[in-house]
């Protein structure tokens, strides 16, 4: 329930790395407030991903979240 309602309010296009960022983002733009909690991150010294291509679609989903800003704010 509690997903449905922010999948709703938010509307997030991306199911992949960015997807926490963009729910962060959106929030943000709509004036939630964020608060931050402590996670504690062990690292997998076996992780198969692949940092650059990583890395290139996180940024790729970054600007295209910069040019929706406006139409998702209702300011377009």
């Amino acid at each position: 329930e509690l997903f449905q309602k922010i999948h709703d309010e938010l509307k997030p296009l991306s199911d992949g790395w960015i997807f926490n960022t963009e729910i962060l983002v959106k929030a943000e733009w709509l004036g939630h407030k964020i608060e931050e909690i402590a996670v504690h991150w062990t690292d997998d010294n076996d992780s198969r991903v692949e940092l650059v291509k990583v890395a290139h679609n996180y940024l790729a989903e970054i600007d295209r979240m910069v040019q929706q800003k406006k139409k998702f704010c209702g300011k377009a």
